[in-house]
Parts: structure tokens; C-alpha cells; sequence
């Protein structure tokens, strides 16, 4: 009766054995047509990644020249001329067309019909500060200003190189005059305080551009002081963008300023701008370099600067909302924009299974 029992018990141990087996190999198998369209999707997105950043596109000035989307007939965002060891260099004037705040944006659905994806297919394309700078003011009367420096999720940065250079009005002349660059590094928070050693500078509008320099990686950041009466706006191609009305002073100064490398690193260098638009809506007469940083206008309403810079923090979408599906992969790039530092994610996925 014993080994009944025995036998009994035995079979049932190697019948649990054989359905725990049979349970695992359920699980781990994976279906062949999965792993071809994962090997498809990772093919087709290296391939995308490569056109986007590392072709002009055609025309090949299609983003200053304001190209028509419909005109488009190779999509890609390189800037033109760089050589092979610039290459990741993008042109600052096609990335801020994928920007659907702005009248020359070029929608996603050009993008997808010139890059041969069809429906079944959707992406984003994430354009990312490597580095994130802010600026507050720590005291208006004598020019000083706290500066933080942060990495991906909100980490600080500490030890990282801060030069910073104040532009202002000088109300007596209507001009734009600069103080002398005042270097500093970050602390273990991530924070450094600037202040500017000049005396007797007018009480009048204020705009603080920043370069940010760390192992390599920059950023550079406009900080039109609102304390000070300085007006914000977008430098899109040769127009400044302000959702504030403005007037512009037709006898006062106007200044691009633009970023430039030295054998001591970067530094900023300014010259003066014509008006070729309305006293309502500033358009310089020339196309800004490529590496503009901004151009700042003096106004009569109000009465201060106007101060119109690049932002190229984008998120271009095919789908609003929507980043990614279950079958989906990512590459991610560094590049570099306006002479800072980005990252640019595509993330690419099928629509359905």
C-alpha cells in the first residue's frame, strides 16, 4: 500500500513538472513575425534618424528661404555645407519650422509622405536641452543675478562654466550698450550668482544672455530681465514674434548678437540691425547668422527693449499626444543647435498589429 502511495505521489511531482514546463515555454516564446517587425522598425529608424540629421534636405535653404511645405522634396534638417567632422550640425532656421506655434510651420504629414512612411506608421521627433539654464534676479538695484544650471531630471550640475554679459538701454541716446563678460561656476546646487562690477548704469530695460559651458556639452540662454521692462519675443527667421504688441523706436538702436569661437572658447559679439518691416512687426534686413544668440530692438511702447531669441525645445508630432505604441523603438542623437547642445530622440512605432 506504501509504494501506491509512493507511486501516487511521484507521478503527480512529474506532472506539475511537465505543466510548470509547458507554462515557461508559453511565456518565453516569442513569435517570429514580432522579432522581424522589431528588426524592421529598428532598420526603417536608423535610417530616418540618419536623413533627418545628417541631410540639408532640398532646397537646400528650405528653412530661411521660407520654403512652401509643398515645395519641400527632401526633408532634412543638416545644415548646409558642414563637413564631415561638424556632422550633427543642425540648421537652426528648419528646426524652428516644426514648431506648430509658428505661420511657416511645415506640418508632420510632409514630413512622413517625403520620408516614404506610410499610414501604418506614426513618430515623434523630441528636441531636448542637454543642459537646462535659468535666471532669476537676486537684486535689481546693483545688477546681480542667480544663475542655475540642471541636467536631465532636474539634476544639478556642479562646476559647470558660466559666462554671462548684460545688454541694456541707455535712455539718453536710445542705444543698446553691454557691460564687460563676467565669468563664474556652478556649485554643488547647481547655482552661481553673477554680478557685474560696473556702477552708475541707468535704471532702464535689461536683457542677460548666458553661455554655459560643461565637458564639452553648451548651452547658451536669453533672459530678458521683466523686472526691467524688457519684452520677450521669438526670433523666427528674420522676424521677432512677441505675444506683446510693441512699437518699435524708429530712431533707437537694434543689435543682433551672435556667439563666437576663439582659441579661449566662446564669446559674444554684437553689430547693428536695420529694419526692413513696420514699427509693429521687426524684420532685420538680412537673414540673422546662424549662430544669432538673439537681436534686441529698442520700443517706444513700452518704452524698454524688445528682445527676440531662439527656442528649440520642439516636440514634432505625426499624432497629437502621442509618443509611442507597444511596438515601438527609439534612437536618440546629440546635435547641435545655434552653437548649443541637444538631444534629439525619434521615437518610431507601428499604428497596428
Amino acid at each position: 500500500m506504501v509504494h501506491i502511495y509512493d507511486y501516487l505521489f511521484t507521478s503527480v511531482i512529474i506532472v506539475g513538472i511537465l505543466l510548470a514546463s509547458t507554462i515557461m515555454i508559453t511565456s518565453f516564446t516569442i513569435n517570429p513575425r514580432t522579432n522581424s517587425d522589431i528588426d524592421q522598425l529598428k532598420t526603417a529608424s536608423e535610417k530616418i534618424m540618419t536623413q533627418l540629421l545628417l541631410d540639408p534636405g532640398y532646397p537646400y535653404e528650405w528653412g530661411s528661404a521660407y520654403t512652401a511645405p509643398d515645395g519641400l522634396q527632401v526633408f532634412g534638417l543638416a545644415k548646409l555645407g558642414e563637413t564631415s567632422r561638424e556632422a550633427f550640425t543642425l540648421d537652426a532656421d528648419k528646426i524652428l519650422r516644426l514648431n506648430s506655434a509658428t505661420s511657416f510651420y511645415v506640418p508632420p504629414s510632409i514630413a512622413l509622405n517625403l520620408l516614404k512612411i506610410t499610414n501604418d506608421y506614426g513618430f515623434t521627433l523630441e528636441f531636448n536641452e542637454t543642459l537646462k539654464v535659468r535666471a532669476s534676479v537676486i537684486d535689481s538695484s546693483d545688477d546681480s543675478y542667480s544663475v542655475t544650471v540642471t541636467s536631465e531630471y532636474n539634476q544639478p550640475v556642479t562646476n559647470a562654466k558660466v559666462s554671462a554679459q548684460l545688454f541694456y538701454l541707455n535712455p539718453t541716446e536710445n542705444t543698446i550698450a553691454f557691460t564687460q563678460p563676467v565669468d563664474a561656476a556652478t556649485q554643488y546646487d547647481g547655482k552661481c550668482a553673477i554680478d557685474f562690477p560696473e556702477t552708475n548704469l541707468p535704471v532702464s530695460a535689461r536683457a542677460l544672455i548666458i553661455v554655459v559651458n560643461y565637458l564639452g556639452a553648451q548651452m547658451t540662454y536669453t533672459y530678458p530681465v521683466p523686472e526691467s521692462g524688457a519684452i520677450a519675443a521669438h526670433l523666427l527667421g528674420d522676424s521677432l514674434i512677441s505675444n506683446q504688441p510693441y512699437t518699435v523706436n524708429p530712431t533707437g538702436d537694434a543689435r543682433e548678437i551672435v556667439l563666437c569661437e576663439g582659441d579661449q572658447g566662446y564669446w559674444l559679439r554684437q553689430f547693428a540691425v536695420k529694419n526692413a518691416g513696420s514699427l509693429t512687426q521687426f524684420k532685420t534686413s538680412v537673414q540673422p547668422e546662424p549662430s544669432a544668440i538673439a537681436v534686441i530692438v529698442v520700443t517706444d511702447t513700452p518704452a524698454g527693449l524688445l528682445v527676440g531669441f531662439r527656442d528649440f525645445s520642439i516636440s514634432y508630432r505625426s499624432i497629437p499626444a502621442i509618443r509611442s505604441a507597444a511596438l515601438a523603438y527609439s534612437v536618440e542623437r546629440t546635435v547641435l543647435i545655434g552653437g548649443s547642445t541637444y538631444t534629439v530622440t525619434l521615437y518610431f512605432w507601428r499604428m497596428s498589429y
